[in-house]
């Protein structure tokens, strides 16, 4: 018998247990936590799922994080299992502040990310590693790391695909420094042939659009794209032509390319979603029609980027 625990250590950290590679359990930590979308170390995904199988850590074979760079996380294991355990966690509200105050605005508040960031600049996978073989029990050796988007990749194709040989894409807020790929696969193997930047993540400007219009990133977005279809059109064209028209393009090496990085999608909606009147911001647009538009320029382009990969590749 083989046990590999595989790991989400970001927004919603999961944890999941295969035996002899079938899914054997998986519970995310905001199960246990009641804190939606719990960031940070499934600690008791971990335990739930090691007792529901009857195991101890001792009889893992394998634990495998689903991220390959450590230092692109603002908090260390064991920094999560000081706050996040003991303190009781932090919700996803207090971490979008966080996240807009500390990282993703331009000018002075980058000054200050660098600051915070340079303290975990030097936290290798090296350094992870070792702290994740010292919290679950498990011999360093044991512990193993994959691409963000080669996991997405390699679990659509084992769980979705009914040929041996056929595309992949994927494509998400980010991971690992991109936020999509392309890959061919063949024979249960991958080969990427593309890479898409996070600083070109039309899914980042989704996020934005949503907290923008007052819901919580990286949770409410389906929200928006439920509202969407109830917009009247004229609006959604204008919107779409007026603020989003032109922010993306996919070229002919399969690559989906922004206008600017994604870092200013922010303020940039800022300048042109709304405007100062008596001291007061206010909405230049519907946000339903807000809500249209953004749909419109997901779907175009994502849908544009396959049938050009399906082209190119001749696979589907």
């Amino acid at each position: 018998m083989v046990y590999v625990l595989g790991l989400n250590l970001n927004h919603n950290c999961t944890a999941c247990l295969l035996k002899d590679g079938k899914i054997l359990a998986c519970a995310s930590e905001e199960r246990f936590s009641g804190i939606k979308n719990h960031l940070g170390f499934p600690f008791r995904a971990v335990q739930w799922v090691l007792k529901f199988a009857g195991i101890t850590p001792q009889d893992l074979d394998l634990v495998v994080d689903s991220f390959t760079t450590p230092m692109r996380n603002f908090w260390t294991i064991t920094q999560m299992k000081e706050y996040f355990v003991k303190k009781g966690g932090l919700g996803m509200e207090a971490w979008l502040q966080r996240y807009r105050a500390m990282g993703y605005k331009p000018a002075a508040a980058g000054l200050r990310a660098i600051t915070f960031l340079s303290r975990h600049l030097f936290y290798s996978r090296k350094r992870h590693d070792r702290e994740l073989s010292n919290v679950l029990g498990v011999p360093v050796e044991k512990v193993k790391s994959v691409d963000h988007h080669v996991a997405h990749a390699y679990a659509t194709f084992f769980g979705f695909s009914r040929t041996p040989e056929c595309l992949v894409m994927t494509y998400d807020g980010g991971g690992d420094g991109t936020c999509g790929g392309v890959f061919l696969a063949k024979k249960e193997r991958l080969r990427r042939l593309v890479s898409i930047p996070n600083s070109c993540s039309l899914a980042a400007l989704y996020a934005d659009v949503t907290l923008h219009l007052g819901m919580k990133m990286i949770e409410h977005e389906y929200k928006v794209m439920g509202l969407a279809p109830y917009a009247d059109q004229v609006g959604v064209e204008r919107v779409y032509k007026e603020v989003f028209d032109g922010l993306f393009e996919v070229d002919s090496s399969l690559n989906i390319r922004s206008a600017f990085p994604s870092e200013y999608f922010y303020e940039y909606l800022k300048g042109k979603l709304f405007q100062k009147f008596l001291g007061e911001r206010r909405s230049l647009y519907r946000f339903d029609w807000i809500a249209g538009a953004i749909q419109r320029l997901t779907e175009e382009v994502l849908v544009e980027w396959v049938e050009k990969a399906i082209h190119k590749t001749g696979m589907r």
